[in-house]
């Protein structure tokens, strides 16, 4: 019974890419499409992680920059 499915498995595949009427792919190349994408959104996970964090390090450097920059100002105006 399982030969007789992989043949009729195989049978609407090669219809189906005959008509043109649908895009077949096999489960292995789907499984491996499906791991590629996987590891493709976890590294963009990583990236988007690591870019949140730069871009919230960045905040913190300019409020420090900015605040000592006022406080430089605010000496410099009292000492004139």
């Amino acid at each position: 019974e399982i030969r007789q499915q992989a043949a009729e498995q195989k049978r609407k595949i090669e219809e189906a890419r005959r008509t043109g009427a649908v895009d077949v792919m096999d489960l292995t190349s789907l499984k491996s499409l499906l791991s590629e994408n996987r590891d493709s959104y976890l590294l963009l996970q990583k990236d988007h992680s690591e870019l949140s964090n730069l871009l919230r390090q960045l905040e913190e450097d300019y409020e420090r920059i900015s605040s000592e920059h006022s406080r430089a100002q605010s000496e410099r105006e009292r000492a004139l």
